[in-house]
């Protein structure tokens, strides 16, 4: 990932995204219908904390981190000028996460697999720290660029110096979280920014990760 773009792009992104916000609200509530109030929760890659923002209130507590320090600012100052208490936000790798083992119910992250040359890796990270039983919360864009409106949107963002690792199809997507050792429980396509499909799986019993 561009850490450089992202620390420009920090105060910009919520803007950029809310071209996407119904689509968000929708992601959202979809989400948490998988939640308990007992639950704690991490999020990987959090951004601006766009989706963790409105799932605290469903949950316990959640725990946030990102790499760009200007995104983990301003995801600061939007939890504070919203209030809510039960939000911890720091700098942090999604490929070195700093937590315990088994730690988190619920572990999420967002828009982030499709940014890294090895998301596989990621994925392992995220399950280390997810109790066995718990559900880890997948949303990612997929079939970027497949409409007009999108197309512009990603040539804009290239020219800005963004750039992604990989691109999937929806079926893709979905085919490679399960190869990497997870069950699918559920998933759901969402009109976002770009289109949007929020994977819901859980670790398989007596699962071999790849790579473990």
């Amino acid at each position: 990932m561009n850490k450089s773009f992202w620390d420009r792009f920090a105060w910009l992104y919520d803007v950029a995204m809310n071209k996407g916000e119904a689509g968000d609200h929708a992601a959202v509530r979809y989400i948490a219908q998988y939640l308990h109030p007992e639950d704690v929760m991490y999020e990987a890659a959090c951004g601006t904390c766009r989706y963790s923002r409105p799932l605290a209130q469903h949950v316990s507590s959640i725990r946030c981190s990102d790499y760009s320090r200007k995104m983990v600012e301003t995801a600061f100052r939007k939890v504070r000028k919203m209030n809510i208490p039960n939000m911890d936000i720091c700098v942090g790798d999604v490929m070195a996460i700093d937590a315990p083992d088994a730690t988190f119910d619920v572990v999420m992250a967002a828009n982030v697999l499709h940014l890294l040359h090895r998301p596989e890796e990621a994925l392992r990270e995220l399950a280390r720290i997810l109790k066995p039983d718990g559900l880890l919360v997948v949303p990612n864009f997929v079939d970027v660029g497949s409409t007009k409106r999108n197309g512009r949107f990603m040539s804009l963002l290239s020219r800005l110096g963004f750039s992604a690792a990989r691109q999937w199809s929806t079926d893709a997507f979905l085919d490679f979280i399960q190869d990497q050792g997870f069950q699918l429980v559920s998933h759901a396509m969402f009109d976002s920014r770009q289109p949007l499909c929020v994977a819901i799986v859980r670790l398989r019993a007596n699962r071999s990760l790849v790579g473990r």
